[in-house]
């Protein structure tokens, strides 16, 4: 009984997507259609839109650097204010 439902799904189904089925795909290679399709998790790139991934990638890079180099300016600045208040420190030592 269920394969009798199965044939008239599949027969109704290609009846319907006939019009559909019968338009040429063969467009652009196999390997190009797989690689676009929603499902994949790779995507083929032309030479402009890889360049702008490039460079929102150096973008992000550049901005971590920049909060890096922030951190090490205040790290430095916390040690040598630190420096002088340990050397005000022996310097009142001393003068007692």
């Amino acid at each position: 009984m269920f394969s009798l439902f199965g044939y008239a799904g599949q027969h109704a189904y290609n009846y319907l997507d006939r019009p559909r089925a019968s338009k040429p795909t063969l467009e652009q290679p196999l390997w190009k259609r797989v690689l676009n399709s929603k499902y994949s998790p790779m995507k083929v790139l032309s030479d402009e839109q890889y360049e702008d991934l490039l460079r929102e990638k150096l973008l992000g890079v550049e901005a971590q650097i920049a909060i890096v180099e922030e951190k090490i300016d205040d790290a430095k600045a916390k040690a040598r204010a630190e420096a002088e208040v340990v050397k005000g420190r022996q310097e009142v030592k001393v003068e007692r």
